[in-house]
């Protein structure tokens, strides 16, 4: 029986459309809860190549809305895409699933969407989102942009870079620690399924009818149960799309994003290169240890982090930023 069947039926898919699907290869970024939703339902799909990037680790408070993850994961500091990328390869074991945890930023963006057909934007912070349609519109990359908060969601296609961009419908660049995020409005888990799924919709469109995929916003309204689309417009003097000024993509240095007490954890950066050797050697007596190829995980003293050599740490059982970073700099 054909893994397809119910879906190569669709006379707008047929088994040439499925063809392009397993010839394809979409990028999400994020692995939240529209993050979960999406790649889950583009795995069962059929894409042949699904490049997932988050540096996130699971966290308690995220499992009423993101469906690949369990308690297990929850509590033993396991990274968003590994466990993501497991959890797919059982559902579709014939497609192949690239986890990559790394920070989607001006750095590694280019490089993350080459060879990507299709952009997903399941990420939680404006500075993401805006660099984001930067390089799609720098290299004419199909994009879908997809948020929610509280019981709201939002998703935007972005098929056609000359139409209209993110940008155009921003009067100015918001900051991420001046916006409020779900831990402090808080979010209706399904919505974030709702708004995964639909991208996930408009990148196999983009994909196998690519004239179907119009630029509209989507907005949905769970709790008055509205569902309505309203157009895009073209800035005329937008700097993205009509200027071609990449902002944030040439200011590495200014890129920063919101980072808090989430999912129970507490993301920092030392701001300065890691020896993880060292820290194997010196402090393998008095913590448990896991190598993960270019990060360590560590477990003691009723804590535990995960330590990049770059410097950034997630870390548990801490209050705040302080003891986070006090933590970290007893162990370097």
């Amino acid at each position: 029986m054909d893994r397809y069947l119910r879906q190569s039926v669709l006379p707008w898919i047929g088994q040439g459309g499925q063809d392009k699907l397993r010839k394809s290869a979409v990028l999400v970024v994020g692995c939240g809860g529209t993050g979960c939703a999406c790649s889950s339902f583009l795995a069962r799909a059929g894409i042949g190549h699904l490049r997932i990037v988050d540096q996130d680790v699971v966290g308690l408070t995220d499992l009423h809305r993101q469906v690949l993850f369990d308690q297990v994961h929850a509590m033993g500091l396991h990274f968003k895409v590994r466990v993501a990328a497991r959890r797919l390869a059982e559902a579709n074991p014939e497609i192949e699933i690239e986890p990559l945890v790394q920070e989607f930023n001006p750095g590694t963006a280019e490089s993350l969407i080459g060879q990507m057909d299709v952009i997903a934007d399941c990420s939680d912070n404006f500075e993401t989102r805006l660099l984001l349609n930067e390089v799609a519109d720098k290299h004419s990359k199909p994009w879908i942009h997809g948020a929610c908060l509280g019981e709201v969601g939002i998703v935007i296609p972005f098929p056609q870079p000359e139409i209209a961009c993110y940008r155009c419908l921003m009067d100015h660049i918001p900051n991420s620690k001046s916006v409020p995020g779900s831990e402090e409005v808080g979010i209706l888990g399904p919505v974030a399924g709702m708004v995964g799924c639909l991208e996930a919709v408009e990148a196999i469109k983009m994909l196998v009818v690519p004239d179907r995929s119009v630029q509209k916003i989507i907005l949905l309204d769970t709790l008055s149960c509205r569902f309505q689309t309203l157009d895009v417009k073209r800035k005329i003097d937008c700097p993205v799309c009509v200027q071609g000024s990449y902002e944030l993509l040439n200011n590495y240095r200014e890129f920063e994003i919101k980072r808090g007490y989430e999912s129970g954890v507490i993301h920092i950066n030392l701001g300065r290169q890691l020896d993880l050797e060292r820290i194997k050697k010196d402090r393998a007596s008095s913590f448990a240890m896991e190598d993960l190829g270019g990060i360590l995980r560590i477990e003691g003293e009723g804590k535990a982090a995960v330590v990049f050599e770059n410097g950034r740490a997630i870390v548990r059982g801490v209050a705040d930023a302080d003891q986070a970073r006090d933590f970290l700099t007893g162990l370097s």
